[in-house]
């Protein structure tokens, strides 16, 4: 069986050598993570890849691969009883991607040789043993502005018992979350009645903008509060927040200018929002929730395109909620890290530099305003696809690994989309880069991926694709 398998690590080796330009090496291990063959230059690795098999063999479906680790060119594919391990010591990883137009004949050579194996169940699944992180539980107090009592009354006034005891609670210390929790009503009947007096004049809300929303479905009223100091301190000329589940089963992303003017968008709703997260035990789904799935396709698109994501907030453990957000996140972007793509200041340090901080996402994590977006406006459809396709998995484990892969996918498309793009003496109609997509590199090229593809190319190379590669329509036009 070794020398069978010897066969074809060095077959693999030298065909994708030549295809990626680099010296390749390659490794066949058992689902217990038993290295059966491995090339000398992937021995240093075998630890890591023993590590990983036992933890992830049976996560991992036939055909898919995974990256374990960031800065190491370090792929594995799993094939029906085994994983192939490839390393190259220069390159990008993406580059040994291209290795699945090569699978399927390598994966039926090795199944054959190998044979059916069960996993040993006193190892699998594999557990590190971690120090239990402490517990970082945060939760968004939406309603913590303090609204004021700001006339006079004469005291022939008539004013219902409930609505005089809310008002009088309105002495500029007491948040509408407080008021709510002490005369023991819901906050969104409480925001109703000081609402109803703010019209009036008799209610006011200090450094804060009041703005009247309507749902774009059902015409149901909603109303936020965006801090002053927020609008004042915002490199963009706008924010953006979701809406979601206040009064409706509707959920729409606002964006609001610096003259509060207000675009709504309506996106289709597919998890519950909460407020609340422990960024000790993150998952996809949690995630989700706390900031909901326009701020999440955010981060995610930022990620994407290479962009750093800044977090503020006032709170003391803010740069171990950081570091837990860029750890989880790391596991779908390999390369990410904490205080390089993914950034933590505190408010008043954000305040003081705010007008450096143009070129990153900017997140309030107090509010989930999104303070500052580095590209035009996005409305992320394709993102959101990804990550619904990501939910359907039950396992968090799998909705990771599925992420990750469609990543490295999206990335591994880039150069020979590019590449085909520039050898064009003029334009390309999308469909046509599809075939030639498949006919010249086996991969699979979806025709609602193209223009986040162009945004990539341009991330990646700096090379603008916008202009070779168009629709049929326009090049009926052109």
């Amino acid at each position: 069986m070794e020398a069978d398998l010897e066969k074809i690590v060095i077959s693999i080796g030298n065909k994708m050598g030549a295809i990626v330009g680099a010296r390749v090496y390659a490794a066949i291990v058992s689902p217990n993570g038993k290295a059966l063959i491995s090339q000398d230059g992937i021995i240093p690795f075998l630890n890591i890849i023993e590590t990983f098999v036992k933890s992830n063999f049976h996560y991992l479906q036939f055909g898919d691969h995974s990256i374990p680790m960031s800065g190491s060119n370090l792929v594995f594919f799993r094939t029906k009883n085994a994983i192939i391990a490839l390393y190259t010591p220069k390159g990008r990883h993406g580059q040994l991607l291209s290795f699945k137009s090569q699978f399927n004949q390598y994966s039926s050579e090795v199944d054959g040789i190998v044979g059916e194996s069960s996993l040993d169940s006193a190892v699998v699944p594999f557990e590190i043993v971690k120090k239990i992180p402490l517990e970082l539980v945060y939760e968004r107090d939406t309603w913590k502005i303090k609204p004021v009592f700001s006339v006079n009354l004469s005291g022939k006034e008539k004013l219902p018992m409930e609505e005089a005891v809310i008002l009088n609670q309105c002495n500029g210390n007491n948040s509408i979350s407080k008021i709510s929790k002490e005369i023991q009503r819901n906050n969104t009947d409480i925001i109703k009645i000081l609402i109803k007096y703010d019209e009036k004049g008799w209610i006011k809300f200090p450094d804060n903008h009041l703005i009247s929303l309507t749902c774009p479905n059902c015409k149901i009223k909603n109303y936020i509060f965006i801090p002053k100091v927020l609008f004042d301190k915002c490199p963009s000329d706008y924010i953006r927040i979701q809406i979601a589940e206040r009064g409706c089963i509707h959920t729409y992303t606002v964006f609001i200018d610096k003259k509060l003017k207000i675009a709504i968008q309506p996106i289709e709703y597919f998890i519950k929002c909460e407020d609340t997260v422990d960024f000790s035990k993150l998952s996809l789904e949690n995630l989700l929730r706390f900031f909901g799935q326009d701020l999440f396709c955010n981060i995610f698109h930022a990620l994407l395109l290479n962009s750093g994501v800044l977090i503020i907030d006032e709170i003391s453990s803010l740069k171990e909620i950081g570091e837990r957000i860029a750890e989880f996140l790391k596991k779908i972007f390999p390369n990410v890290e904490y205080e390089t793509n993914i950034r933590t200041l505190s408010t008043a340090e954000y305040y003081k530099d705010w007008k450096k901080c143009k070129d990153f996402l900017i997140i309030d994590l107090a509010t989930n305003f999104v303070l500052n977006e580095p590209y035009p406006q996005e409305k992320f459809y394709k993102i959101a696809e990804i990550l619904k396709e990501a939910l359907k998995e039950k396992d968090e484990q799998k909705q990771v690994l599925k992420l990750n892969q469609e990543f490295e996918r999206l990335v591994l498309l880039t150069e020979p989309v590019m590449n085909i793009a520039e050898k064009e003496e003029k334009v390309i109609v999308e469909t046509d880069l599809i075939k030639k997509v498949r006919e010249n590199y086996n991969l699979e090229l979806r025709l609602e991926e193209i223009a986040l593809l162009k945004k990539l190319i341009k991330a990646y190379y700096n090379v603008d694709t916008s202009k070779k590669i168009v629709s049929e329509l326009s090049y009926s036009i052109w």
